[in-house]
Protein backbone atom coordinates (compact mmCIF):
# COMPACT_ATOMS: atom_id res chain seq x y z
CA UNK A 1 0.00 0.00 0.00
CA UNK A 2 2.80 2.36 1.13
CA UNK A 3 4.70 1.47 -2.77
CA UNK A 4 1.35 2.06 -4.31
CA UNK A 5 -0.64 4.81 -3.19
CA UNK A 6 0.32 5.85 0.34
CA UNK A 7 3.54 6.77 0.56
CA UNK A 8 2.70 9.50 -2.55
CA UNK A 9 -0.80 10.92 -0.34
CA UNK A 10 1.88 11.38 2.48
CA UNK A 11 4.32 13.15 0.23
CA UNK A 12 1.56 15.49 -1.00
CA UNK A 13 -0.05 16.04 2.25
CA UNK A 14 0.98 19.53 4.04
CA UNK A 15 1.32 18.32 7.22
CA UNK A 16 1.11 14.85 9.57
CA UNK A 17 0.01 14.79 12.37
CA UNK A 18 1.59 12.31 15.26
CA UNK A 19 0.36 11.31 18.25
CA UNK A 20 3.33 10.92 20.06
CA UNK A 21 7.45 11.78 19.56
CA UNK A 22 8.34 8.30 19.11
CA UNK A 23 5.34 7.97 16.07
CA UNK A 24 7.10 11.20 14.67
CA UNK A 25 10.58 9.37 14.66
CA UNK A 26 8.74 6.23 12.86
CA UNK A 27 7.56 8.58 10.26
CA UNK A 28 10.83 10.46 9.68
CA UNK A 29 12.58 6.63 9.71
CA UNK A 30 10.30 6.59 6.43
CA UNK A 31 11.61 8.92 4.84
CA UNK A 32 9.15 11.56 4.49
CA UNK A 33 10.29 15.47 4.49
CA UNK A 34 6.71 16.24 4.77
CA UNK A 35 5.95 18.64 8.50
CA UNK A 36 4.97 16.54 11.15
CA UNK A 37 3.03 17.87 13.91
CA UNK A 38 2.62 16.06 17.13
CA UNK A 39 -1.20 16.68 18.49
CA UNK A 40 -1.96 14.03 21.06
CA UNK A 41 -4.94 11.48 20.94
CA UNK A 42 -7.46 13.44 23.73
CA UNK A 43 -10.26 12.22 26.05
CA UNK A 44 -13.65 13.53 26.73
CA UNK A 45 -13.27 14.05 30.61
CA UNK A 46 -15.95 14.11 33.12
CA UNK A 47 -14.40 14.32 36.21
CA UNK A 48 -14.91 11.75 38.93
CA UNK A 49 -14.23 12.07 42.53
CA UNK A 50 -10.95 11.04 43.33
CA UNK A 51 -11.44 7.66 45.76
CA UNK A 52 -11.10 8.82 49.17
CA UNK A 53 -10.93 5.42 51.26
CA UNK A 54 -7.53 3.78 51.16
CA UNK A 55 -8.01 0.06 49.76
CA UNK A 56 -7.35 -3.07 52.44
CA UNK A 57 -4.48 -4.23 49.78
CA UNK A 58 -2.33 -2.68 47.29
CA UNK A 59 -3.82 -3.23 43.93
CA UNK A 60 -1.93 -2.69 40.98
CA UNK A 61 -4.08 -3.19 37.37
CA UNK A 62 -2.94 -3.73 33.86
CA UNK A 63 -6.07 -2.79 31.31
CA UNK A 64 -5.54 -4.22 27.75
CA UNK A 65 -5.10 -6.64 25.04
CA UNK A 66 -3.88 -9.62 26.03
CA UNK A 67 -0.84 -9.90 23.40
CA UNK A 68 2.86 -10.63 23.67
CA UNK A 69 3.72 -7.17 22.50
CA UNK A 70 2.22 -5.62 25.88
CA UNK A 71 4.84 -7.30 28.00
CA UNK A 72 2.54 -9.06 30.43
CA UNK A 73 4.25 -12.06 30.96
CA UNK A 74 7.27 -10.06 32.14
CA UNK A 75 4.97 -7.97 34.51
CA UNK A 76 3.97 -11.56 35.79
CA UNK A 77 7.54 -12.90 36.12
CA UNK A 78 8.61 -9.15 38.31
CA UNK A 79 5.65 -9.73 40.60
CA UNK A 80 6.81 -13.20 41.27
CA UNK A 81 10.23 -12.29 41.43
CA UNK A 82 9.07 -10.05 44.61
CA UNK A 83 7.82 -12.90 46.78
CA UNK A 84 6.22 -12.00 50.03
CA UNK A 85 7.03 -8.17 49.33
CA UNK A 86 3.35 -8.54 47.37
CA UNK A 87 1.79 -9.99 50.34
CA UNK A 88 -0.66 -7.05 50.91
CA UNK A 89 -1.26 -6.20 47.63
CA UNK A 90 -3.31 -7.70 44.81
CA UNK A 91 -2.65 -7.63 40.47
CA UNK A 92 -5.40 -7.18 38.18
CA UNK A 93 -5.07 -8.08 34.71
CA UNK A 94 -8.46 -6.83 32.81
CA UNK A 95 -8.14 -7.49 29.09
CA UNK A 96 -8.37 -10.12 26.43
CA UNK A 97 -7.06 -11.68 23.30
CA UNK A 98 -4.59 -13.92 22.30
CA UNK A 99 -6.03 -17.18 23.55
CA UNK A 100 -2.79 -19.08 23.21
CA UNK A 101 -0.83 -16.35 24.99
CA UNK A 102 -3.51 -15.99 27.90
CA UNK A 103 -3.13 -19.57 28.74
CA UNK A 104 0.48 -19.12 28.37
CA UNK A 105 0.03 -15.95 31.49
CA UNK A 106 -2.21 -18.44 33.54
CA UNK A 107 -0.28 -21.50 33.52
CA UNK A 108 2.27 -19.33 34.80
CA UNK A 109 0.16 -17.83 37.80
CA UNK A 110 -0.91 -21.45 38.61
CA UNK A 111 2.40 -22.71 38.36
CA UNK A 112 3.73 -20.23 40.56
CA UNK A 113 0.94 -20.10 43.05
CA UNK A 114 -0.03 -16.30 42.63
CA UNK A 115 -2.88 -16.01 44.60
CA UNK A 116 -3.07 -12.41 44.49
CA UNK A 117 -3.55 -12.55 40.48
CA UNK A 118 -6.83 -12.13 39.47
CA UNK A 119 -7.98 -12.35 35.47
CA UNK A 120 -11.11 -10.60 35.28
CA UNK A 121 -11.89 -10.01 31.45
CA UNK A 122 -12.88 -7.70 28.76
CA UNK A 123 -14.41 -4.80 30.36
CA UNK A 124 -15.80 -1.45 28.93
CA UNK A 125 -18.13 1.74 29.78
CA UNK A 126 -18.71 2.21 33.37
CA UNK A 127 -17.90 -1.07 34.84
CA UNK A 128 -14.39 -0.38 33.44
CA UNK A 129 -14.03 3.00 34.86
CA UNK A 130 -15.12 1.92 38.53
CA UNK A 131 -12.49 -0.99 37.85
CA UNK A 132 -9.56 1.44 36.93
CA UNK A 133 -10.57 4.10 39.82
CA UNK A 134 -10.22 1.12 42.28
CA UNK A 135 -6.65 0.43 41.66
CA UNK A 136 -4.01 2.15 43.57
CA UNK A 137 -1.43 1.72 40.82
CA UNK A 138 -1.65 1.14 36.81
CA UNK A 139 0.57 -0.57 34.79
CA UNK A 140 2.14 -0.31 31.02
CA UNK A 141 4.90 -2.62 30.42
CA UNK A 142 4.00 -3.04 26.41
CA UNK A 143 7.31 -3.25 24.12
CA UNK A 144 6.17 -0.11 22.16
CA UNK A 145 2.49 1.69 22.17
CA UNK A 146 2.09 4.90 19.55
CA UNK A 147 -0.04 6.75 22.68
CA UNK A 148 -0.74 4.44 25.14
CA UNK A 149 -4.80 5.88 26.04
CA UNK A 150 -5.29 3.38 29.28
CA UNK A 151 -2.42 5.66 30.77
CA UNK A 152 -4.18 9.14 30.80
CA UNK A 153 -7.65 7.33 31.52
CA UNK A 154 -5.82 5.90 34.22
CA UNK A 155 -4.25 9.03 35.22
CA UNK A 156 -7.71 10.85 35.17
CA UNK A 157 -9.17 8.50 37.94
CA UNK A 158 -5.88 10.28 40.12
CA UNK A 159 -4.43 6.37 39.69
CA UNK A 160 -0.42 6.82 38.84
CA UNK A 161 1.12 4.78 36.56
CA UNK A 162 4.33 2.65 35.90
CA UNK A 163 5.22 2.69 32.15
CA UNK A 164 7.84 1.53 30.17
CA UNK A 165 10.00 3.29 27.48
CA UNK A 166 8.27 1.72 24.90
CA UNK A 167 5.37 3.75 25.73
CA UNK A 168 5.95 7.78 24.89
CA UNK A 169 5.21 8.55 28.63
CA UNK A 170 8.34 10.34 29.69
CA UNK A 171 5.56 12.79 31.48
CA UNK A 172 5.25 10.52 33.84
CA UNK A 173 8.39 11.13 35.57
CA UNK A 174 8.54 15.08 34.63
CA UNK A 175 5.28 15.54 36.40
CA UNK A 176 5.81 13.20 39.19
CA UNK A 177 2.69 11.18 38.50
CA UNK A 178 4.12 7.71 38.50
CA UNK A 179 7.26 5.85 37.26
CA UNK A 180 8.58 5.92 33.63
CA UNK A 181 11.09 3.56 33.67
CA UNK A 182 13.43 0.96 31.41
CA UNK A 183 12.03 -2.51 29.93
CA UNK A 184 12.95 -5.85 31.91
CA UNK A 185 11.74 -8.06 34.85
CA UNK A 186 14.08 -6.12 37.67
CA UNK A 187 12.66 -2.36 36.71
CA UNK A 188 9.66 -3.49 36.79
CA UNK A 189 9.97 -5.31 39.68
CA UNK A 190 11.62 -2.37 41.25
CA UNK A 191 8.93 0.33 40.56
CA UNK A 192 6.70 -1.64 41.66
CA UNK A 193 8.29 -2.17 45.44
CA UNK A 194 8.86 1.73 45.16
CA UNK A 195 5.02 2.22 44.52
CA UNK A 196 4.34 -0.32 47.57
CA UNK A 197 6.52 1.55 49.76
CA UNK A 198 4.79 5.15 48.84
CA UNK A 199 2.56 6.19 51.06
CA UNK A 200 -1.14 6.89 50.53
CA UNK A 201 -0.42 10.49 51.07
CA UNK A 202 2.17 10.59 48.53
CA UNK A 203 0.01 8.18 46.33
CA UNK A 204 -2.71 10.46 46.37
CA UNK A 205 -0.66 13.74 45.91
CA UNK A 206 1.04 11.84 42.55
CA UNK A 207 -2.19 11.25 41.18
CA UNK A 208 -3.41 14.54 41.73
CA UNK A 209 -1.11 15.77 39.59
CA UNK A 210 -1.32 12.95 36.91
CA UNK A 211 -4.88 14.51 36.47
CA UNK A 212 -3.78 18.04 36.28
CA UNK A 213 -1.60 16.81 33.62
CA UNK A 214 -4.66 15.35 31.59
CA UNK A 215 -6.49 18.37 32.11
CA UNK A 216 -4.29 20.64 30.80
CA UNK A 217 -2.91 18.71 27.67
CA UNK A 218 -4.92 16.04 26.80
CA UNK A 219 -9.06 17.13 27.07
CA UNK A 220 -10.60 17.99 24.34
CA UNK A 221 -10.67 21.76 24.74
CA UNK A 222 -6.70 21.48 25.29
CA UNK A 223 -6.45 19.20 22.21
CA UNK A 224 -9.06 21.55 19.66
CA UNK A 225 -6.53 24.53 20.68
CA UNK A 226 -3.65 23.20 19.20
CA UNK A 227 -5.52 21.69 16.14
CA UNK A 228 -6.88 25.25 15.68
CA UNK A 229 -3.29 26.89 15.93
CA UNK A 230 -2.01 24.29 13.39
CA UNK A 231 -4.59 25.04 10.99
CA UNK A 232 -4.47 28.57 11.28
CA UNK A 233 -0.53 27.98 10.56
CA UNK A 234 -1.32 25.95 7.37
CA UNK A 235 -3.21 28.55 6.16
Amino acid sequence: ALALFQRRDLNNATLIQATCSKEAEYIEALGFKTPIEIIPNCLDIKLTPIREKENSVKRFGFVGRINPIKNIHLLLEAWAKLGCKTDNCQLIIAGDGDAIYKKHLTDFVADKELNNVVFCGFLSGNELTEMVSSFDYQLLVSKSENFGMVIPEALICGVPCIATQGTPWGELNTHNCGWWINDGIDNIASAIENAISTSETDRKAMGLRGRQLVIDNYSVSAVTKKIIKIYEKIL
